[in-house]
């Protein structure tokens, strides 16, 4: 046989292994097990209602600073934090 059919025939043969390994390694990737539907977290409900706070029912504060500050600039922030705050 000649170098030139030679050469082909090897090319060709090349690019059929190399068809058939791709299709195999999708094929492959492609069969994923069946995976179970149990959630990863679960919340138990205990009674209280979400946003309400647990503090006394009376509306007093029962820590030693009931005062509240009129000074603007020691109020809290209520804007979302950059997370550059000094």
């Amino acid at each position: 046989m000649s170098r030139l059919p030679a050469a082909v025939v090897t090319m060709a043969v090349a690019a059929a292994l190399a068809v058939g390994a791709a299709l195999g390694l999708v094929a492959l990737l492609d069969a994923t097990p069946a995976q179970p539907n149990t959630p990863l977290i679960t919340y138990q409900n205990t009674g209280q209602s979400t946003g309400q706070n647990a503090g006394p029912s009376t509306g007093q504060s029962t820590g030693p600073n009931t005062r509240r500050s009129t000074d603007p600039s020691t109020a809290p922030s209520t804007a979302p934090s950059t997370g550059r705050e000094r």
